[in-house]
């Protein structure tokens, strides 16, 4: 016997069932892992994905995605062209990107799909750190896959998904 827990999801003590199909969409911010990357530049990437993001959130969210090292020592900062879907950074590197880009807006809903993949521990905790800081600041949610089991300790709610 199964038993059932059942969990009703509500924005703004809406049920979901009642929310108009395109207001999801809006409310989250996502950028699954292997998302395409533009060539141009970091600025660029910013400009395809979040065209309406100010220069201090980018740097912002640059910052808090463990990057600005990074970008300092890039030969044109965050102008240098990045190569085709973004070659000329690492595995690392490119998610920190992606995670970057999804935080940047004002979506109350961040999704993020194995945001410490491909890094080491000290800039994986530093990443959370900063991410748990920012929504604690913002009044965001955060939502993350992952396999990462001392990773999931560090979330208030988790929910594990088994074959």
């Amino acid at each position: 016997q199964l038993d059932r827990v059942t969990h009703t999801i509500t924005r703004n003590h809406t049920r979901l069932e009642t929310v108009p199909q395109g207001a999801i969409q809006q409310a989250i911010a996502a950028l699954p892992q292997g998302s395409v990357l533009f060539a141009g530049s970091i600025r660029e990437n910013f400009a395809r994905y979040r065209p309406d993001c100010k220069e201090e959130d980018i740097r912002a969210a640059l910052r808090d995605a463990q990057l600005d090292e990074v970008v300092a020592a890039l030969p044109q900062g965050i102008d240098t062209p990045l190569g085709e879907d973004a070659c000329f950074l690492s595995g690392g590197q490119r998610g920190r990107l992606l995670t970057a880009i999804a935080i940047a807006g004002k979506e109350p809903v961040i999704l993020l799909d194995e945001p410490t993949c491909g890094l080491d521990q000290k800039t994986a905790a530093a990443l959370m750190a900063a991410l748990f800081a920012r929504v604690q600041e913002t009044g965001q949610t955060l939502l993350t896959i992952t396999h990462e089991r001392t990773l999931v300790t560090k979330f208030q709610q988790t929910i594990e998904l088994r074959k």
